[in-house]
This record gives C-alpha cells, sequence and structure tokens, in this order.
C-alpha cells in the first residue's frame, strides 16, 4: 500500500465528534485497544483503534470498592478458617464443647470432616481471587484515572491506562496480602480453637451451598491422584508418633505448660516402652536368696536382717530357682511350723528371659498377680530379678520407703556421688553425656571395662567431658562413683591409680 493511499484510508477513522477531543481530554477518558480491529487490520487501516470510553461515575466507583473490601474480608474469612481448622486440636474442641460451647461443637463437628470444609475454604479463596480480579482491577483503575488527570499531555491514552492498571493491580495485590492473607493466617495460628469456633456455622453455610461444585471438585482431585497411584484415605486425622509426643512434651516444658516432674514422668513412659527386663533387673550379684533346705525359722533370721518382702528360694545355686516366698508366708508359717522348709511356703517363681520388654514383663506380673521374675538369660541361668517397684521405678524415678536410709549423694566438694549400678542411659540423660553404651549396662560396667582391670576405690577414669574416681567397691562390683562437672577433666588419665 502506497503513502498516499495508506492516508487516504485513515481518512475515515477520525469522526467529526472525535475531531475536537485534544490529547488532556482524552488521556481524562478511559481507553481500550480493540484487538478485533488489530486482527482485521488488512481489511481496514492496519492502525489499531482507540476507542474513549466515559470515566465510571461516583457511584460505580463506590459500589465497585465496597465490593473490593467485601470481596477482601471474604477471602480473609477463608484463609483464617483453613489455618485455624488445621491448627486447631480435636481435643481441645470437644473440651470446650463438654463446658457447653455451642460454637466449639460445630468446630467439632466439622474438623470431623475436615477434607470437605478445606476444599469449601479453598473454593472460597479462589472465588475471592477471581472476583478481585474481575470488580476490583476496573474500579480502582476507574479512581486512578481521575488522579491522573495531571499527568502531562505528552502521556497518551494508552500509557495512562497502563499506569492505572499496573497501579491499581498493585494496590490491590497487596492489600490482599496484608488484609486478606497474612493477618487472618496469624490471627488463626495464634488462637486455632476460638477462630474455629466462630467461623464453623458460616462455612458450614457455605459448604451447604457450594456442595456439588465441592464433591465434583474432590471427585476429580482423588481420580487423578489415584491415577499417579496415590492412594486417597480421606482421613485428615493428625497422628503422632511417640517422637513427635515427645518434642511435644519438651516444647510444652520449654513454654512453661508442663513442669519438669510432669515431663519427666512422660518421657518415663516413653523410655519405658523401650528397656527388657536386662535394663531394669537387679543383677545377680545383689540378689538376696533363701537356700531351699533352711527352715523357715532359720530363714526368718535372714529375713528380718534383709529387710526386703520377696525373697527366691534356690537349691544348690542361684541358676537353680525353685520358688519365690513371701515375708508375710514366713512369719505365718513361723507361728505354726517354724521347723518346715522354706520351700513348703514358697510359691512357683515366674521366669522371664532377659530379653522380653519390660511392658510385657508388666502385663505378665498382672496376669499372675506376682510382685517378682526372675530374669534368666541366654545360657539358662539366673541374670537377675524384676520387682513390680522396679519397673514402676522406671517411670516415676526412685521409690523410697520408711526402711531406706537416705544418703549423701554430693559430697563436701561437690562432686555427684553416683550408684555403680546406675545405668549409662541414666546417666548420659541426667548428665547431658554421650557415653557409649553398646557394651556395657551400668556405669560401674563401663568404668570396669575402661580400667581393663578390676577397680579398686581411688582409681580415676576420664571419659567425654567428666571425669569419675571410684569411691566404694562391694566385692568386685564398683558401689560408689563420683563425678566430675561437666567440661572438667581430672588430671589422671583411664585407669590411674590415685595420687
Amino acid at each position: 500500500m502506497c503513502p498516499a493511499s495508506a492516508n487516504s484510508a485513515r481518512a475515515p477513522l477520525t469522526q467529526p465528534a472525535t475531531a475536537s477531543i485534544t490529547m488532556k481530554t482524552a488521556v481524562r477518558m478511559r481507553t481500550r485497544i480493540s484487538f478485533l480491529e488489530t486482527a482485521s487490520r488488512s481489511k481496514a487501516t492496519g492502525w489499531l483503534t482507540l476507542v474513549p470510553m466515559e470515566p465510571p461515575q461516583a457511584g460505580t466507583l463506590l459500589l465497585g470498592l465496597a465490593a473490593v473490601l467485601a470481596l477482601i474480608g471474604a477471602n480473609a474469612f477463608f484463609v483464617a478458617a483453613e489455618f485455624a481448622l488445621v491448627g486447631a486440636r480435636k481435643t481441645r474442641l470437644d473440651e470446650m464443647a463438654r463446658d457447653g460451647d455451642r460454637k466449639a461443637m460445630l468446630a467439632s463437628r466439622v474438623h470431623q470432616s475436615l477434607g470437605r470444609y478445606i476444599s469449601a475454604t479453598q473454593l472460597g479463596i479462589t472465588l475471592c481471587s477471581l472476583g478481585l480480579g474481575w470488580v476490583g482491577e476496573p474500579a480502582l483503575s476507574g479512581l486512578l484515572l481521575k488522579a491522573l488527570e495531571t499527568l502531562p499531555d505528552r502521556i497518551g491514552p494508552v500509557q495512562t491506562e497502563t499506569i492505572a492498571t499496573v497501579l491499581s493491580f498493585g494496590i490491590i495485590t497487596y492489600t490482599l496480602i496484608i488484609l486478606g492473607e497474612l493477618m487472618p493466617k496469624a490471627l488463626a495460628l495464634r488462637y486455632p480453637e476460638v477462630m474455629a469456633s466462630w467461623m464453623a456455622a458460616p462455612l458450614i453455610g457455605f459448604a451447604w451451598l457450594m456442595a456439588v461444585p465441592i464433591r465434583i471438585l474432590n471427585n476429580t482431585a482423588n481420580w487423578l491422584l489415584r491415577l499417579m497411584g496415590i492412594e486417597t484415605t480421606g482421613s485428615h486425622e493428625r497422628l503422632h508418633s511417640p517422637e513427635e509426643i515427645r518434642m511435644l512434651v519438651e516444647q510444652s516444658q520449654e513454654g512453661g505448660q508442663l513442669g519438669p516432674q510432669d515431663a519427666r514422668l512422660l518421657e518415663g513412659v516413653f523410655e519405658f516402652t523401650e528397656k527388657t527386663a536386662q535394663d531394669v533387673m537387679t543383677p545377680r550379684t545383689e540378689i538376696v536368696a533363701l537356700e531351699a533346705g533352711l527352715t523357715v525359722e532359720q530363714a526368718a533370721d535372714i529375713v528380718a536382717a534383709a529387710g526386703r518382702s520377696r525373697y527366691p528360694v534356690h537349691l544348690d545355686s542361684l541358676d537353680d530357682i525353685v520358688g519365690i516366698v513371701h515375708a508375710k508366708d514366713l512369719l505365718r508359717a513361723l507361728r505354726t511350723t517354724p521347723d518346715a522348709s522354706v520351700r513348703s511356703v514358697a510359691r512357683a517363681p515366674h521366669l522371664v528371659p532377659s530379653t522380653r520388654e519390660v511392658e510385657d514383663v508388666l502385663a505378665d506380673m498382672k496376669r499372675l498377680k506376682t510382685h517378682m521374675a526372675i530374669v534368666i538369660d541366654e545360657y539358662g541361668g539366673t541374670a537377675g530379678l524384676v520387682t513390680m517397684e522396679d519397673l514402676l521405678e522406671e517411670i516415676v524415678g526412685p521409690i523410697f520407703d520408711e526402711h531406706d536410709v537416705a544418703e549423701r549423694s554430693v559430697p563436701e566438694d561437690g562432686a555427684p556421688m553416683l550408684d555403680g549400678s546406675m545405668t549409662i542411659s541414666e546417666f548420659n540423660a541426667a548428665h547431658a553425656a554421650a557415653l557409649d553404651d553398646t557394651d556395657y549396662t551400668t556405669l560401674g560396667g563401663y568404668l570396669f571395662g575402661q580400667l581393663g582391670r578390676l577397680p579398686q576405690p581411688g582409681d580415676r577414669v576420664t571419659a567425654g567431658n567428666h571425669g569419675f574416681e571410684i569411691v566404694a567397691m562391694e566385692g568386685r562390683r564398683v558401689k560408689k562413683v563420683k563425678v566430675s562437672a561437666p567440661g572438667t577433666r581430672t588430671t589422671d588419665g583411664p585407669g590411674s591409680p590415685p595420687g
């Protein structure tokens, strides 16, 4: 096309009604690009057609801005509802419901069908976002076009429209993120149960109105997941592993919701399920037993000196335990048949392997109504014994009665004094240590292995950040150990004799 024909073709576009419109007036008008004219460029003039539009009236602007605020508020509601439902604890909602909170009853009902109502919140968020793009941007652009009247005449209508569109998009996005996303999310995470209770009723109504779209969307999503080989159980119940519960207990203690004793009790419950009979037993060397051939009168003297309530009864050695006798039974027999044998008043022993888990040992004791079990090693010999008190102490800590003598656990120099029979795991937990318990169970056994010989009072061992000194022996067993403070090392190396 020649320039002359181009000029002649362009002439009809300049209509008399618009010929007198100046550039300044065009800036005030809403302008759009007609893409239909662009597509038919070859048929018409080859130029883009600018169609001036009158700016929206004040009433229309106010209505549009009101719609923007309403959509942002609705978006905030759905965001808060989603985070509140996910963060709310079902147990806490049930507790509030039992106290008569009807809103919590509705929230608990919603929580039981969490998948459906989470889909409802997501649908609501999507609809609000689409509505803001459809209604909000034009309304805010019209308001901005009025504010842009002061721009110089050299800025054309297209540039003015672009500036208004970009600004309106940025303002809506910023406002939506702050008021419609971040603030409601923060409130929902801070008060999940309260927010879920207040939002349950309107959310139930919205889910009822949008039941068909929600069902279609859920079914489509589940179908696609099944195509990918992912099973959809439909359950959103949050189940915690033991390790997660431990972390919750630790966090609750750090946050002041649990006291040290409560936290230790809960930790003891979890540790209890991880231990075997060998871990909690009284070792063979500390067993006080009665020979089967002793008379009741002879056994009574031993019982009075030992001060215990139950005693294993054996034949030639502790590997031949044939019964367990209670001190109460001996006292009863002492009045009637003092010359009878101890075996005649003994009860059948309960034998358990050293590898049996303590929770199973406890279940056995409850079922058999006995308070003592004999622990047998892999060779068939007696490794030790377990009492009901031993099992309870693993949960609640040491239990003392009126016959136990309190010993000074911290000498005058401030170094803790520990029993050699203390398990390595207990020492590590109490002293923030990391002693290896792969080959040894007790602290005394660990020090025995480090020395490589029979320990003697005064022997010193350094392990990690702790120094150990053998204070007392009981036969070949380490009875008492003095431990230096963390970070303090003894001057002598492992196995060094006292200086």
